[in-house]
């Protein structure tokens, strides 16, 4: 693992300070379970992103009035 240094507003240190006493973890593991958390959301965002550019690609894509049914019902 690498070091890295990062500025924190102070009432978000008193958060993260929060967490940690209430998880009994240190700063640094709360810190990386939420950049591991942020990393793994982002990835499924774009794959999610990329899956539907491909079936709009392909033709496959709902009209106003399917999309509007859905909503509604």
């Amino acid at each position: 693992m690498k070091t890295i240094s990062v500025r924190v507003p102070e009432d978000k240190l008193k958060l993260l300070d929060n967490i940690s006493k209430a998880e009994q973890l240190d700063r640094s593991a709360i810190i990386n379970n939420l950049i591991n958390d942020k990393i793994s959301l982002y990835q499924w965002q774009l794959e999610k992103i990329d899956r539907a550019i491909k079936q709009a690609d392909n033709g496959e894509y709902s009209t106003n009035e399917e999309l509007l049914k859905l909503l509604l019902d």
